[in-house]
């Protein structure tokens, strides 16, 4: 088994359990190395005795156990430096896979929404819109269409409306010249006009000829141009 293995077993691990083997490793290393710092400043302080004892051999022998001791303090420092390079090194990891997830589900929500807000489809619903307004249009010109209600009358009935239409305009151009008097709405039979030119105005159950109504139409015309001229 290799350092791998030892590290990490030969079961895959989650990354929070290999994180927490690799904490433990550096754990191990720091107890080590606290133990093997001691020992190193013991046999310092053992050569400087031996020294000053004028034992210069064992003096000697306890600076090289320091130097033994201190060879492994720094091998045990390297290693805990580059575990602790994994670790961030997986945690760098972990935060660019959550990253990436994250990115990924922004990516989903922009194609969802440029599909429902694409350029085509903004055209689309506005020419949609444009033609629901216009059949809005064209509705209200059929529900206010007058057709209908003329459907039920004559040809000679449709003629009689425009005859009654200038009938009426005669008469209103006879009252504005004084020839006729202004209709009283409580009296439904019309009277003489008072200080103006006397005529005879037939009463409202006395027939009018067609010749008198067409020569009638016709001053009423012929004042009609006069008024506009």
């Amino acid at each position: 088994m290799g350092i791998k293995g030892w590290l990490f077993g030969d079961k895959k691990r989650k990354p929070a359990e290999t994180v927490a083997a690799l904490r433990g490793v550096i754990n191990r290393y720091i107890i080590r190395s606290r133990a093997l710092r001691r020992q190193a400043d013991e046999q310092r302080s053992l050569a400087r005795d031996m020294l000053r004892d004028g034992n210069k051999v064992a003096s000697k022998q306890a600076l090289l156990r320091r130097t033994l001791y201190m060879r492994d303090l720094n091998n045990i420092y390297n290693k805990t430096m580059n575990i602790q390079r994994v670790i961030d090194a997986i945690r760098s990891a972990q935060d660019n896979i959550v990253m990436a997830g994250a990115l990924k589900k922004a990516d989903e929500v922009i194609r969802v929404s440029l599909k429902d807000a694409a350029p085509e489809r903004i055209e689309e619903i506005m020419l949609s819109v444009e033609d629901s307004i216009e059949q809005v249009g064209y509705t209200d010109e059929i529900l206010s269409d007058t057709t209908m209600s003329e459907a039920g009358l004559e040809a000679d009935e449709l003629t009689s409306l425009d005859t009654q239409l200038e009938e009426l305009e005669a008469e209103l151009l006879l009252e504005d010249k004084g020839k006729l008097p202004t209709p009283v709405r409580a009296s439904t039979r019309a009277t003489k006009p008072i200080g103006a030119e006397e005529r005879d105005i037939p009463e409202e159950d006395e027939e009018i000829s067609d010749d008198e109504l067409k020569r009638e139409i016709e001053e009423i015309k012929k004042a009609l141009g006069e008024k506009t001229d």
